[in-house]
């Protein structure tokens, strides 16, 4: 079985092969994915890689700072359990008012004068406290 070893000044950790390793002297094939996964979804990479990830596979830019790829392998992490729903964050969006939640058109009104952001599905029923980053947000080209 081959070994790999991630070396930098501080020293190097090893590969292991399978799950995660502790991060502090082993990596694993998890913690790789990890990575990989929050360098995909930094808003950084996806305006610098724009041009290619629209008529290319995405590049990945590689790091040798262990602290880096640490801290990218805890915030990859994290995104996976939420897009995994394992772990749910706490919800601050509301859905306030009754209705038949016919959607006729959606639209967006941004917070103003104390009202929070409101995603709006016909005229009197709306989602509450949308901050217009989330509303803002593009997946792919939507």
């Amino acid at each position: 079985m081959r070994t790999t070893s991630w070396i930098n000044c501080a020293g190097s950790i090893d590969f292991v092969p399978d799950g995660c390793g502790d991060l502090r002297k082993t990596y694993g094939a998890e913690d790789v994915f990890h990575c990989i996964y929050a360098v995909f979804h930094s808003p950084t990479y996806r305006s610098r890689y724009a041009e290619f990830l629209k008529i290319d596979f995405p590049r990945l830019p590689l790091t040798r700072d262990v602290a880096l790829f640490r801290s990218l392998c805890a915030l990859g992490k994290e995104l996976v359990a939420l897009h995994l729903m394992e772990r749910l964050p706490k919800l601050e969006t509301r859905y306030p008012e009754a209705g038949d939640n016919t959607v006729e058109a959606v639209r967006y009104t941004k917070p103003a004068n104390g009202v929070p952001g409101r995603v709006w599905i016909n005229q009197k029923q709306y989602f509450d406290s949308v901050p217009p980053e989330v509303w803002g947000y593009h997946i792919g080209g939507y």
